[in-house]
């Protein structure tokens, strides 16, 4: 084949008002040629369809087709189909003022189409040795059939071409599901993080309900209250005691035992002062040097504690047992 079979078969001219209405409706983008080319020539269908296939590689890249097919059936002849893929009336004229530039990939087609928008081309416009085929969004017509071209024996540098192509759509496969698996660990975890983070309200709720328990009963607003240490002291002794070592005010109920009447009479007398008064003397148990302690209890206008010789006391991580009730 030869360059001059690239004449062309007439002057390109303006195109008609009512090609221009039809190309103004399709609105066909070259994403939608691609897309369609992809889904009609697939493995299944016995074809190999690429994208952008320079001429060659590095250096050598000179020129690119837009699209190579090529039947992968013998029994269809395994041609190499290129197309220029043309979806505006300015990009097709300023192709058609030299069309040679093509030639660099079609010396290895078998045959070279345009593949066009309705509206795009005109047939007269079509060089001798094209064929030209009309995508309207939904199917494609051929116009003017491609002849059989002549093409020269495929180059190490277009057979690299041809694979490195291969193998980027191949990465881009890879990729795009290695995104998908992405997004989808992405979508676990953020769903992970919204129901922890509606557990938690749950869980501050129920925090501010309990709050609101304690205003209500004690008049205490723990959200803005600074007790002094004396206070947090006597909490972390009471939290300490076993619940059944509290008692009620003299007017309830009486301690059983001994050393706990003992205490109960020494609350009564101290209640007669305005202030409960209670001494325990505390001997450590197990090993280690610590000596007996005596500890002082005591609280203006608060309930007297039942306490009961014997009971085990943790103070400073060492357990104590009560040893004596003094009132």
């Amino acid at each position: 084949m030869q360059l001059e079979q690239l004449a062309l078969g007439a002057e390109p001219g303006p195109i008609t008002p009512a090609g221009a209405t039809k190309a103004m409706k399709a609105m066909v983008t070259t994403r939608d040629v691609n897309a369609h080319m992809q889904v009609t020539y697939n493995e299944a269908a016995g074809y190999a369809c690429l994208f952008e296939v320079s001429n060659g590689t590095g250096s050598n890249a000179s020129r690119s087709a837009d699209i190579v097919l090529m039947n992968l059936w013998p029994s269809r002849g395994m041609d190499l189909i290129g197309y220029e893929v043309k979806t505006a009336r300015s990009d097709w004229l300023r192709e058609l003022k030299s069309p040679e530039k093509a030639w660099p990939v079609m010396q290895y087609m078998d045959r070279w189409f345009l593949l066009a928008a309705p509206g795009v081309a005109k047939l007269d416009e079509i060089p001798t040795n094209w064929g030209f085929q009309e995508f309207d969004g939904k199917r494609v017509r051929t116009l003017k059939p491609a002849p059989q071209l002549e093409p020269k024996p495929i180059t190490k540098t277009f057979l690299g071409s041809l694979l490195r192509r291969q193998v980027r759509d191949a990465d881009a496969i890879v990729s795009r599901a290695l995104n998908d698996k992405i997004r989808e660990v992405d979508q676990q975890v953020e769903a992970k993080v919204a129901k922890r983070l509606r557990e938690r309200g749950d869980e501050t709720q129920v925090l501010k309900d309990k709050i609101a328990v304690i205003k209500d009963k004690t008049g205490i607003d723990l959200l803005t209250y600074a007790p002094d240490e004396q206070i947090v002291h006597a909490l972390k002794f009471a939290m300490l005691v076993e619940p059944d070592a509290l008692v009620e005010r003299a007017a309830g109920c009486h301690p059983s035992g001994r050393a706990g009447a003992r205490a109960s009479a020494g609350a009564q007398e101290g209640d007669q002062r305005g202030r409960h008064a209670v001494m325990l003397v505390l001997r450590p148990i197990g090993r280690g040097n610590w000596k007996p302690l005596i500890v002082a209890i005591e609280g203006q206008r608060a309930a007297p504690l039942l306490v009961r010789v014997g009971q085990v006391v943790p103070l400073g991580g060492v357990n104590f047992r009560i040893s004596k009730v003094l009132p």
